[in-house]
């Protein structure tokens, strides 16, 4: 099980209890009927309790044997950037909103040619920027836009961006969330529709709704359907989470 999980480390960095969210639920409901004189939940309880209903989705699609094992898994999540943001004011983060994308995010399809399945822990009821497009931003939660362009920022490196407003089709972009949903950054380097079966990709996110891309080394790849529980799977991908392909065959990965 080791190879499927090692592709979706970014999903899962912590865990609560699940016990938590339900209280963090309703502690919403308490402040969303009572008024503004009930404390609602804290930015740090939701991201933890994110991590938490995230590992759930993972259990659920039989990558873990228990939410204690997903947990230890994963590293620890870095917020301190985000919280950092919430505290100065440039994120709004809604106590209320919050927590109903908790159910949302561990109910996520454990098809990854879905498009929910590809962006899991995507919930912006929660966090709202409030830098205008032209501002300078280091997170995307900071832009009223959605999204903050870093360009010219090196992997791993901290570095600041520019609020942008989402760009449309034909338009120059590197990453997909400089596209306005639901285009794509294409493997021509511009926003475009996710690609029928057999158009070239490079990611799952240039394929269309029911495929996946298949070959990347050859790249670009092809987007492809991706066969279910007992599909045969010649391009070693199989559609769904809880299976991976056994060299020929995708076999369940769920325990037993």
């Amino acid at each position: 099980m080791s190879s499927p999980l090692s592709r979706r480390r970014a999903l899962a960095p912590r865990s609560a209890s699940r016990a938590s969210i339900a209280v963090l639920l309703a502690l919403s409901s308490t402040a969303a009927t009572c008024g503004d004189n009930v404390p609602g939940i804290t930015t740090a309880d939701y991201l933890a309790a994110r991590a938490d209903a995230s590992c759930e989705r993972l259990v659920r699609c039989g990558l873990f044997t228990d939410a204690a094992a997903c947990a230890a898994y994963f590293p620890t999540e870095d917020n301190a950037d985000l919280l950092g943001a919430v505290a100065e004011g440039s994120v709004v983060f809604s106590a209320v909103d919050a927590p109903y994308c908790l159910d949302s995010i561990a109910a996520v399809s454990c098809d990854t040619t879905q498009l929910e399945a590809r962006t899991p822990l995507a919930c912006p009821r929660a966090f709202t920027g409030t830098l205008a497009a032209g501002a300078t931003c280091a997170l995307d939660e900071q832009c009223t836009t959605g999204t903050c362009a870093r360009r010219d920022c090196e992997i791993g490196t901290c570095c600041t961006g520019t609020c942008m407003a989402p760009q449309e089709a034909n338009t120059a972009c590197t990453t997909d969330a400089e596209c306005a949903a639901p285009l794509t950054c294409g493997v021509s380097g511009t926003c475009a529709p996710a690609g029928a079966e057999g158009s070239p990709c490079r990611r799952d996110s240039q394929c269309g709704t029911g495929t996946g891309c298949t070959a990347v080394t050859l790249d670009p790849g092809t987007c492809r359907k991706l066969p279910a529980l007992g599909g045969p799977c010649p391009y070693q991908r199989c559609a769904d989470l809880s299976t991976r392909c056994d060299g020929t065959t995708c076999v369940s990965n769920r325990p037993g």
